[in-house]
Formats: C-alpha cells, structure tokens, sequence
C-alpha cells in the first residue's frame, strides 16, 4: 500500500482534531490488511530522535525460563537494518516534538513502522531539515518488512520551483513483478520502449 499523506500544520486554520483521529483510523487500517506500508508526505510531524521503533529487551529473558528456544534474537533483529543500510537509531537537525510527532511516534511503534528520515542512505547521520531549513515535517514511513526494498533515500537540497519552503524528499522502492499463471515464472518481464527517429 503506497499512500500519500498530508496533516496541515496544527496551529493554522486548516487543521482539525478529527484529521488526526481519521489518520490514525486510516492508519490503523492499512497496517491491519497490509504488510507493506509505505507513506510519504506532510505529516506535519517534528518528531526529533525519539525512538519510533520498539528495540526488543532480551534481558528480560534472562528472568524467565525458556528453555533453549530464542525467542526474539537481538542480533537477527539488528541485522536486518544492517544488511540494508538502515540505522537502528535516527539523526535528526530538528530538536523539538509536537503532538502530532508523538502521534506518529506512537503509531509507528504499534504497527511495526519505520521512520527513513535521519536513519537510511544518504540522510543516515543527518537528518536534515525538510521545510524552511528549520523543522523536519515531511516523511517517508514503511512497514519493516519493506527495509529490504529500499534503495535509496534522500533529503534534497531546497528548491524554489518546487516549494514555497519544503524539501523534496526522495525514496526508491526495488519490487518485483510476478508472472501471471499462464507465463512461465522464469521469463519474466519484458518492457520494450519503441525509439522513434
């Protein structure tokens, strides 16, 4: 599911309490039929580097007798944003949290979404300012199970043609394509584009 998203800023005329009650239900919907859930957009959300992704505790294993069976491994749990170039903990250049940050924060952690910005490829160790060199607001969330799949992330440098004061945010998504049954699944797909001269 690849959804746009956009939350007017809460201080203005524009915003309304229900939008952030449709959101979390739309929100919550996506998560519950979708496994793969990638947003983008302007949440409007300064969520600074609070922690949207539930680390789990293994020490509180140590406590309760389980046997042999391991039943979170805090190292398979770090290789995974490992082997794709994701930061487990996030950068960013914005220092403050708003409510609707804590939201996001919130809604992040209950459906196993994670927060690009400040974390993936070229905006890792940054988390550069996305409006008015000032404040991050506009993100890429995804579904942990797409980490796998992104390719690129980036904050872009501003550009006036394209925004009165935001950033372009930039995301590759890698998917594959699956054969229909009456193709045969190793021949895949095959786009020819005509060049006319």
């Amino acid at each position: 599911m690849l959804g746009v998203v956009y939350i007017p800023p809460e201080n203005t005329k524009y915003f309304k309490q229900n939008i952030v009650d449709l959101f979390s239900a739309e929100l919550e919907s996506f998560t519950s039929s979708h496994t793969n859930v990638l947003l983008m957009g302007g949440f409007n959300a300064r969520t600074a580097t609070v922690d949207d992704i539930a680390i789990p505790d293994t020490h509180i294993f140590d406590f309760i007798d389980i046997g042999d069976s391991h039943i979170i491994d805090d190292d398979s749990f770090s290789e995974i944003y490992k082997s794709n170039n994701i930061n487990i903990s996030r950068k960013s250049q914005d220092t403050t949290v708003n409510r609707l940050g804590r939201v996001l924060i919130d809604h992040c952690r209950a459906n196993n979404l994670v927060i690009l910005n400040g974390r993936a490829f070229n905006d890792s160790n940054t988390g550069k300012f996305t409006c008015a060199e000032s404040s991050v607001v506009d993100y890429v969330v995804c579904s942990s199970h797409l980490l796998m799949n992104i390719s690129y992330f980036d904050v872009e440098d501003f550009i006036s043609l394209l925004s009165d004061k935001h950033c372009d945010v930039s995301v590759s998504l890698e998917v594959c394509a699956f054969a229909t049954k009456t193709e045969h699944a190793n021949e895949g797909i095959h786009i020819k584009r005509k060049v006319e001269r």
